[in-house]
C-alpha cells in the first residue's frame, strides 16, 4: 500500500488503479484498498464503476466516513439523489463519532435535497440547526437562501444573503444555485450595488414575478447602465416579457455610454450575432479597432484586446484563417506579455486549420500546466493518433477533471481505439460538467441510438441540469424526432429554424429524421406505409419530402426497388418538377439498375439547382461504376465526399472502385478513417472493413474487434456469422452454443453493400 499512497499522493492515479486491481484480485480487500480504488475510479471519470468498492469500504469502521463522503458526492454529481441520501442516512446511523460535527456530510445532504427539487421544506429544516452550530458558514447561508427561493420566499432569501455580507451565488428557477463560487466583488463599489440589483431582480424573475423584476431592472439600469451582469439579467426579463427591441436598445445605449468598455462592447457584439446582424457585429469590432488605434490615450493592451476579440469573432463565424491573422496582430503587440489564456485560444485556432506543429510549440511554451496536455491531446486526436491523445488528455483530466472539452475529446479518442464503454463514461462526464456542450450530448445520443438503446438516448436527450439552463440545438431537436418515432410516439415536427438554414430545409431534415426513426423501429415496409399515411395530411409545400422519404427507406433496405421507382414517378405527376422527387427518382433508378440514362438526366437536373447535393453526385458515381468507368466514378465520389465527408454511399462506392483498380491500401485508409472517426457507430461499415482486412494473426484480432463492433451497432446476423467464422467460441457470448470447429461455416463472401 505504500506505493499506492505515493502514487496517489503525486497524482499518478492511473498507475495506482492497476496496483489496486492486483491487490483486490489477490483477495486483499481492506477498507483503505477499496476506498482508494473507488476514489481513483471516480477521479478518472468512472463513478459508476466505483460504487461497489466504496460501498464495500463503508463496512470498515475506519473508512466509513471518507467512503461515505466520496460515494454520496459521486452519486450527487451523477444526480442519483436516492443513492446519495441512502448513503448519508447509513453514515448517520453507523458512525461511531458525532454526526453533528460532520459539516461536510450535513451540507451535502441539504444540497442533495435541494438539487432533487422536491424537498425544499425538508432542506430548510436541515439547514436551520446547521446554522445554529455553524452560524458563519457561507455555504450554509447560501443553501438556506436556495431553500427559501424554492419555497418562493424571494424577499426573505434576498435579505438573508444581503445581510450576511457575502456575495451570493446566482439562483435558478427552482432554487438551484448556478454557481458555487462567490463572486469577486469590491463590496464598497458601484459594481457591488449593481450586483445586488441583479440578484434581487433575478429572484423576482425566477419566482414568476416578471413585472416586479422589470421595475427593479429599470430603476437599476438608470444608476448602472454599463453593468454587464445587470444587462444580462435585463435581457432575460425583457425576453420573458417579449420586449426584445429593448434588449438591443439597452446594449447600444450602454456601448454609447462606455465606448471603451470591452465587456459592454462584447455583450453588444454577441447579441447582434445572435439575432443575425453579423455585419453590424463585425463593423462594431472594426470600428473599435480604428478608434483605439487613433486614440493616443489607448494603451497597446487595449488595442491588442480588440484584435483578440475580433479574432475570436471571426473564428466563431468559421473564418478561421482571418481570425488567426487577427490573433497574430495581437501577438505582435503583446510580445512576451501575452496571457496564457490567449495562448490557449491561439493554439485552438491553429488546430482548427491544421497547423499542428505551431500549436504544439505553444504547448511547449505555455506556463499553465494543464494547457500543455490539453493542446497536445487535441493535436494527437486531429492527427488520428488516438492512443496518444488518450494518454495526453488523461493527464489533463487528472489536473482538471471537470473540464468538459477534455472529456469530450477523451470520448472521441476512445471511439478511435474502439473503446465505446469508456467513450460513454466520458461523454456523460462532459455533459455533467457542462450541460450546454451540445456536441457531447449529440454524439452520445447517436451512439445509444446506433446500439438500439433508445430509452437511454431519450434519457440523455431530455436530461436537464438544475444548475445551468440551455436551449437544445437544432441537431438535438432533430434527434428528438427520431427518438420519439423509435419509441412509437408521435414526434413534434415543428422546429423553428436557426442560423442560415431555411424553414423549408428544416422541414426536409425533420421528415428525414422521422423516416429514419420509423425505419429503425419497424422496418422499411411499415415505415413507407406510415410516411404515406402521414404525407396525405400535410400541406402541399412539404408533401414532396414525405414522398421522397418513402423512397429513401426502401432504398436504404435495398428492397422493393420497383415500388420505390413507382412512388417517385407517381409523386412527380402530382408535384411536377419537385427537386426532391426528381432526386428520389434518379436514385431509385440508379439503384434498381434500370433506365440509367433517365436516372442520369434526373440527377443532373437536380445538380443544376443544387450543385452541392451529395446524394445526387454519389448516385452519378454509382452510374459510372455500373458502366465500368471507375475513373469517373471515383471522381464523382470524391466530389460528394468533399461536401459530406461521412457520406456512406459515396465512400462505399469509392472503396470498391479503388480496390478494383488495385489501390486497396488507399481505399482501406479512407475506410478506417470513416470507421474510427467520421461515423464509428456504423455497424455495416465496421463489418465491411473487417471482411476486407487480411488474415494475419494481428489483423485477426482487429477483425474480431470490428465484428463485435458491427454486432453492437446493428449489423445483425451477418456480423454474428462472421464473428463465429473467426472465433467459434465467441457465439456463446450472444447465446449461441459453440459449434464443432469443423462444422463452422467458412467466412461469408465479401459484399459491396
Amino acid at each position: 500500500m505504500v506505493e499506492v499512497r505515493q502514487l496517489q499522493g503525486t497524482g499518478q492515479v492511473e498507475a495506482s488503479i492497476e496496483l489496486l486491481r492486483e491487490l483486490i484480485g489477490r483477495g486483499e480487500r481492506s477498507g483503505e484498498i477499496l476506498f482508494r480504488y473507488g476514489r481513483a475510479l471516480a477521479a478518472k471519470g468512472y463513478p459508476g464503476q466505483a460504487v461497489w468498492a466504496l460501498d464495500a469500504a463503508m463496512d470498515d469502521p475506519d473508512w466509513l466516513v471518507p467512503a461515505s463522503h466520496q460515494l454520496a458526492m459521486d452519486a450527487a454529481r451523477s444526480e442519483n439523489f436516492d443513492l446519495a441520501l441512502n448513503v448519508l442516512d447509513r453514515l448517520r446511523n453507523e458512525r461511531a463519532d458525532s454526526h453533528d460535527e460532520d459539516l461536510r456530510a450535513r451540507l451535502l445532504e441539504t444540497r442533495v435535497l435541494l438539487k432533487s427539487r422536491r424537498a425544499y421544506e425538508e432542506a430548510l429544516d436541515l439547514i436551520e440547526p446547521i446554522l445554529d452550530d455553524f452560524p458563519d458558514d457561507e455555504e450554509a447561508i447560501r443553501l438556506k437562501a436556495v431553500a427559501l427561493l424554492g419555497l418562493k420566499q424571494t424577499d426573505e432569501a434576498y435579505d438573508l444573503i444581503r445581510e450576511a455580507g457575502i456575495p451570493a451565488a446566482d439562483v435558478g428557477a427552482e432554487g438551484q444555485a448556478e454557481g458555487e463560487q462567490a463572486l469577486d466583488l469590491d463590496l464598497a463599489s458601484d459594481s457591488h450595488e449593481a450586483y445586488w440589483c441583479t440578484v434581487r431582480a433575478s429572484f423576482k424573475r425566477e419566482a414568476g414575478e416578471p413585472q416586479e423584476a422589470l421595475q427593479i431592472i429599470d430603476e437599476c439600469l438608470e444608476k448602472f447602465p454599463t453593468s454587464v451582469d445587470l444587462m444580462n439579467e435585463a435581457s432575460s426579463i425583457y425576453g420573458q416579457l417579449g420586449q426584445f427591441d429593448r434588449i438591443l436598445e439597452m446594449l447600444r445605449g450602454a456601448y454609447d455610454e462606455d465606448p471603451k468598455g470591452r465587456a459592454t462592447r462584447n455583450s453588444l457584439v454577441q447579441h447582434l450575432r445572435a439575432i443575425g446582424m453579423e455585419k453590424e457585429a463585425e463593423s462594431t469590432l472594426r470600428q473599435a479597432l480604428d478608434d483605439r488605434g487613433n486614440d493616443e490615450m489607448s494603451s497597446p493592451f487595449e488595442v491588442a484586446g480588440v484584435w483578440v476579440d475580433l479574432g475570436g469573432y471571426l473564428i466563431e463565424q468559421g473564418r478561421t484563417e482571418e481570425g488567426i491573422d487577427a490573433f497574430d496582430e495581437a501577438l505582435a503587440i503583446l510580445g512576451d506579455q501575452v496571457s496564457p489564456d490567449f495562448l490557449f485560444r491561439h493554439a485552438e485556432a491553429l488546430i482548427l486549420v491544421g497547423r499542428y506543429d505551431e500549436a504544439v510549440a505553444i504547448a511547449d511554451q505555455t506556463p499553465i500546466e494543464v494547457h500543455r496536455p490539453m493542446i497536445r491531446g487535441r493535436v494527437a486526436f486531429e492527427r488520428g493518433e488516438y492512443a496518444e491523445a488518450i494518454e495526453e488528455l488523461d493527464r489533463a483530466a487528472l489536473i482538471w477533471p471537470d473540464n468538459a472539452p477534455t472529456r469530450y475529446y477523451l470520448a472521441r479518442a476512445a471511439e478511435g481505439v474502439g473503446d465505446f464503454d469508456r467513450a460513454i463514461e466520458d461523454y456523460r462526464q462532459a455533459i455533467r460538467s457542462d450541460p450546454t456542450l451540445a456536441a457531447a450530448r449529440q454524439r452520445l445520443i447517436r451512439l445509444h441510438l446506433a446500439e438500439g438503446r433508445v430509452r437511454d438516448a431519450s434519457t440523455i436527450h431530455y436530461f436537464t441540469s438544475a444548475l445551468v439552463k440551455s436551449q437544445p440545438s437544432m441537431e438535438l431537436r432533430l434527434l428528438a424526432i427520431e427518438i420519439e418515432a423509435r419509441l412509437g410516439r408521435a414526434p413534434d415536427l415543428s422546429i423553428a429554424p436557426e442560423g442560415d438554414i431555411s424553414l423549408l430545409e428544416l422541414h426536409r431534415r425533420a421528415v428525414k429524421s422521422l423516416g429514419r426513426g420509423l425505419y429503425r423501429r419497424s422496418g422499411a415496409t411499415v415505415a413507407q406505409e406510415t410516411l404515406e399515411e402521414l404525407g396525405g395530411a400535410v400541406e402541399r409545400r412539404i408533401k414532396g419530402f414525405f414522398y421522397r422519404e418513402q423512397v429513401e427507406v426502401l432504398l436504404g433496405a435495398n428492397e422493393n426497388l420497383d415500388e420505390a421507382v413507382s412512388i417517385a414517378r407517381e409523386a412527380l405527376k402530382e408535384l411536377p418538377g419537385h427537386v426532391d422527387l426528381t432526386l428520389a427518382l434518379g436514385r431509385a433508378l440508379a439503384q434498381a439498375g434500370v433506365d440509367l440514362d433517365e436516372a442520369e438526366r434526373s440527377l443532373r437536373m437536380v445538380l443544376e439547382s443544387y450543385p452541392e447535393e451529395a446524394d445526387a453526385i454519389a448516385a452519378i458515381g454509382d452510374l459510372a461504376a455500373r458502366r465500368g468507368d471507375d475513373g469517373a466514378a471515383i471522381e464523382a465520389y470524391d466530389e460528394a465526399l468533399a461536401f459530406v465527408p461521412d457520406h456512406w454511399q459515396a465512400l462505399l462506392g469509392r472503396t470498391d472502385a479503388l480496390i478494383r483498380g488495385g489501390r486497396e491500401e488507399e481505399a482501406l485508409s479512407a475506410l478506417r478513417t470513416y470507421v474510427d472517426r467520421l461515423n464509428p457507430y456504423d455497424g455495416r461499415a465496421a463489418l465491411y472493413l473487417a471482411r476486407r482486412l487480411g488474415g494475419e494473426d494481428a489483423t485477426r484480432d482487429q477483425r474480431i474487434a470490428l465484428a463485435r463492433r458491427a454486432i453492437r451497432f446493428g449489423a445483425g446476423k451477418d456480423a454474428l456469422d462472421f464473428l463465429i467464422s473467426l472465433d467459434p467460441a465467441a457465439g456463446a457470448e450472444y447465446g449461441i452454443r459453440p459449434a464443432d470447429p469443423a462444422l463452422v461455416p467458412t467466412e461469408p463472401p465479401q459484399q459491396s453493400s
